[in-house]
């Protein structure tokens, strides 16, 4: 995996520009490396004004992200899939959201200028949001024999897959 120091490294001129305008904090004072620039811009204070300074569609992909990236790696169809489902406008209004936190270096491939590399969220993005991002509960622990240690109050899923598929179809679009 590439670093958020290679990343910012591999980035443009244009690229710069762009994330300095975006995030006016990151430009005063002058920041005098790319090093230095990438520790102001992983630190918590300016995250925490980067995320006031998004929508909600946004905050949405760089949860989702964040959510995704657990198991690792996700790529930006798989975050457009989570989001979105297969509804084409949602899908579209989400990978301009991807381009926003893109630009806003929250979120970052792997491999520069590869619509197909894995994205990974800035660093401290994950401890900023907490344990459960996007207010997603922890996963039931499964144990090796089967047995599942279940949160009080958690739902039961449906073993049978027709079911599950069932249910999929009448959640919201979000929420598939």
């Amino acid at each position: 995996m590439a670093t958020f120091t290679g990343y910012l490294r591999a980035c443009g001129d244009d690229d710069l520009v762009a994330l300095l305008r975006l995030r006016p904090d990151l430009a005063s004072p002058s920041p005098s490396t790319l090093s230095s620039l990438a520790v102001r811009a992983t630190s918590r204070a300016s995250l925490e004004r980067a995320l006031a300074a998004v929508d909600a569609g946004v905050l949405q992909v760089v949860e989702t992200v964040v959510a995704l990236d657990d198991p690792g790696p996700v790529r930006a169809a798989d975050v457009r899939t989570a989001i979105a489902g297969t509804d084409a406008h949602a899908g579209a209004r989400v990978m301009a959201a991807l381009a926003d936190a893109r630009a806003r270096a929250l979120v970052h491939p792997e491999v520069p200028d590869d619509d197909r590399s894995p994205l990974h969220a800035a660093p401290g993005l994950a401890e900023l949001l907490g344990p459960y991002p996007a207010g997603l509960a922890p996963a039931d622990h499964r144990h090796a024999d089967g047995r599942v240690d279940a949160r009080p109050g958690a739902v039961t899923l449906p073993e049978d897959p027709a079911e599950i598929r069932d249910l999929l179809h009448d959640a919201p679009v979000g929420a598939r």
